[in-house]
């Protein structure tokens, strides 16, 4: 018997809202990250000589997330394509996405560890 009052959405519905719930705070944690590589550039910019190694550790731990953002959503994504192969193709982006803003942390990170290597070796 079917209760016409029953207001739970299908299962297949549920996991849908939850999937696209994910994916808006990927997207909202991808944006923060890029604002971060930002401002964590212009402080590279800005400041000569060694960077405080509280900024250092910033970078690092942002790297640390995008990591764990990235083994979330490959996660996500295999789920996804059990079910359907279009579905994980079309949000398969955001993956790139990640991995790009992971690209733009890694060479901040190089940079800083360069003027940090830099300013050690040219200490007398």
């Amino acid at each position: 018997m079917n209760d016409s009052s029953d207001t739970t959405p299908p299962k297949d519905s549920a996991e849908t809202i939850d999937i696209v719930e994910r994916l808006r705070l990927t997207a909202s944690r991808i944006a923060q990250w890029q604002l971060d590589a930002k401002r964590l550039n212009a402080i590279l910019a800005e400041r000569p000589g060694p960077l405080e190694p509280l900024v250092m550790l910033d970078v690092e731990e942002t790297a640390g997330a995008i990591y764990k953002e990235i083994d979330a959503f490959d996660a996500l994504l295999v789920d996804v394509d059990r079910k359907s192969h279009a579905a994980a193709g079309q949000i398969a982006e955001v993956g790139d996405a990640l991995r790009l803003v992971l690209l733009s942390i890694t060479e901040l990170s190089t940079a800083m560890y360069a003027r940090e290597s830099a300013d050690v070796v040219s200490e007398p």
